[in-house]
């Protein structure tokens, strides 16, 4: 797998987390001031922890 395969593996990946994150934002009722910073927490790491494990896992598979 070329560099290039993982760079769209692991954009892909974080663009369709990133819309869960936006859709689950816009359909659920507004959070309340103090959980703003936990939303924002929560938002960082489910759209870049599996992008990452994504993109580790290709990198493993195609032996780089």
């Amino acid at each position: 797998m070329t560099v290039r395969e993982q760079k769209g593996i692991f954009t892909f990946a974080v663009i369709w987390m990133f819309g869960a994150v936006l859709w689950a934002t816009v359909s659920c009722p507004p959070p309340r001031a103090d959980e703003l910073w936990a939303l924002f927490a929560l938002s960082v790491t489910t759209t870049l922890v599996p992008a990452f494990a994504l993109l580790g896992l290709a990198r493993k598979l195609s032996g780089i």
